[in-house]
């Protein structure tokens, strides 16, 4: 449901119905779902940064997916902050204080 709330409201049937087609498509050519920061942009919006993203390649993607989803994740994550006084703050680049992530090769 999370998922949903953040995605918009809007309800045009056309632009639904492309979403779903070009979401399709773009599974189909990379192998994986389409991954987008959308912090409450509308449908429309998602729709043009779906269409352009299909013309990159896998590589481009996937790394873009990913960083999509680490925002997703930093998001939510400051969002429950707010809501969980016990949460540990993030770092001014995102991360948890003692996360070795960056400079260490990526390994914990």
């Amino acid at each position: 449901m999370r998922s949903a709330n953040e995605q918009g409201t809007e309800e045009d049937p056309a632009v639904l119905s492309e979403l779903a087609r070009l979401n399709q498509a773009y599974e189909d050519r990379f192998g994986f779902r389409f991954v987008v920061f959308v912090k409450s942009r509308p449908r429309s919006e998602i729709l043009r940064v779906l269409q352009q993203r299909l013309n990159r390649t896998r590589d481009q993607e996937l790394s873009t997916a990913i960083n999509d989803l680490v925002s997703i994740a930093e998001d939510r994550y400051r969002r429950g902050a707010l809501n969980d006084p016990l949460t540990p703050p993030l770092s001014p680049e995102g991360r948890e204080h003692g996360d070795r992530r960056k400079g260490n090769g990526g390994h914990r």
